[in-house]
């Protein structure tokens, strides 16, 4: 696992899994059980970014641009990770 890496997760109570950035330090996100992720949405961005929020899209590995919000950070087992 390497930071900035894409995956899936769906944090407790949310009813779908949704894409999450590894935003840990590369230590930390090659070797911790538990790493640091930001959500995205699982939905084409329509509307522009708000504050603490980023676009990312296929360049970064997502299939559409996609809003990601970096003003709040999980802390999650890698395991759960997919």
């Amino acid at each position: 696992m390497k930071a900035f890496e894409i995956y899936s997760w769906q944090p407790p109570g949310w009813p779908e899994p949704h894409p999450c950035v590894i935003v840990s330090s590369p230590a930390r996100a090659a070797n911790k059980p538990d790493v640091e992720v930001i959500l995205c949405s699982t939905h084409k961005a329509g509307r522009a970014t708000q504050a603490g929020e980023i676009i990312l899209d296929t360049a970064d590995g997502l299939d559409w641009p996609t809003l990601c919000k970096c003003d709040q950070i999980y802390s999650v087992p890698r395991g759960v990770l997919s």
